[in-house]
């Protein structure tokens, strides 16, 4: 019974770190959308001014 324990530790630290790193990436996809819509503003903002 303690092997199976063990085994499950190991799996909820893995997917804990998966978590983590998930985490991450939606902050930079996050960050990357505002980016490329603050770019399209203002694209449409110059566009609409000329």
């Amino acid at each position: 019974m303690p092997h199976l324990k063990k085994r499950l530790d190991v799996a909820q630290k893995r997917l804990q770190q998966q978590i983590v790193k998930l985490g991450e990436t939606e902050q930079k996809l996050k960050q990357k959308d505002s980016m490329f819509m603050d770019k399209i503003v203002e694209a449409t903002k110059t566009n609409n001014q000329a």
